[in-house]
């Protein structure tokens, strides 16, 4: 019986399926990301290693295991690239609803990131947004 070939995917849809994969699970390992992802052991190991340095995962001897810390926040870096379809139709979406001569109040979240993005994008004549989030300052500055 042959078994469906699995749908390749980019380098950061792997990784943020192998991070899902990671919550369910609470452990996965370089077999199972060659199984699921029609990957070389190479290419899983890599993408472990990287998520490893980024503090996302803890490497071990075959694969690799959630955090230790239970109420981990993972980087930036990470959590930018985790659900990014969703926030780009969230900014999109709120963005809509923004209107000149208006103030928006922006978190340091990479949703409200996507949100700075898409204003920067934006013809405004004039906004005013406030934020603590220096990300967002930052990509506000780019406009």
């Amino acid at each position: 019986m042959a078994t469906a070939k699995p749908k390749r995917l980019l380098t950061e849809e792997r990784r943020r399926a192998v991070l899902d994969l990671l919550e369910k699970q609470g452990r996965v390992t370089v077999e199972e990301l060659t199984r699921q992802f029609g990957v070389s052991a190479v290419t899983a190991r890599g993408d472990l290693d990287v998520l490893s340095t980024s503090g996302a995962l803890v490497r071990s001897h075959g694969g690799a295991v959630r955090s230790l810390n239970p109420v981990q926040d993972y980087p930036l870096e990470v959590k930018k690239t985790v659900y990014q379809a969703e926030k780009i139709r969230i900014a999109q979406a709120a963005t809509q609803l923004i209107h000149n001569q208006q103030t928006v109040i922006l978190d340091s979240g990479t949703t409200c990131a996507e949100i700075a993005a898409n204003l920067r994008r934006t013809k405004f004549m004039s906004i005013t947004v406030i934020t603590h989030g220096l990300n967002i300052a930052v990509e506000l500055a780019r406009a």
